[in-house]
């Protein structure tokens, strides 16, 4: 049904949130890398980086949780290992030093994958350090999960 003329109910409506992230070329390239898995879970063509990222964040969330209930914690120093490292942990395809170099920006979409990556941001940094997480460094940390987690090797301590 289009809106009648006049109609407050259109004039009401939020815009979209966007939030741009300045960050390494490696989060593009996990970005890539995982956007190949959620379409092998998912079956649908084409996902969204904020779906993507939606995806990895509540993987993330979920390796967290059953970590703290097991009374241990993500072994967040393997989880961020060089890349060189992670690509065998993950049983992913050697990433390119060319495709690492540079800047990419990140645009996030959405209050919910934005609010829920302020709070990743927050938890982990009560969990791991005393400075505040970037969300670059939250964005990395979740694909890296995200990754791990399709062949069950999310390192605990």
């Amino acid at each position: 049904m289009l809106p009648i003329k006049g109609d407050n109910n259109m004039a009401n409506q939020t815009p979209p949130m966007r939030k741009a992230i300045r960050t390494a070329n490696e989060n593009a390239w996990l970005l890539s890398e995982a956007t190949s898995r959620v379409i092998a879970e998912t079956g649908k063509p084409a996902p969204t980086p904020s779906t993507v990222l939606a995806y990895a964040l509540d993987k993330l969330d979920d390796q967290m949780t059953i970590a703290a209930a097991a009374k241990k914690r993500i072994d967040f120093d393997q989880v961020m290992c060089p890349i060189e490292e992670f690509c065998k942990l993950a049983q992913l395809p050697p990433a390119t030093t060319s495709s690492l170099s540079g800047r990419y920006v990140f645009t996030v979409t959405g209050q919910k994958v934005i609010t829920h990556l302020m709070q990743m941001n927050a938890r982990l940094t009560l969990d791991l350090l005393p400075c505040e997480v970037k969300s670059c460094y939250t964005i990395r940390c979740a694909m890296r999960v995200f990754l791990l987690d399709a062949y069950g090797t999310v390192p605990m301590v």
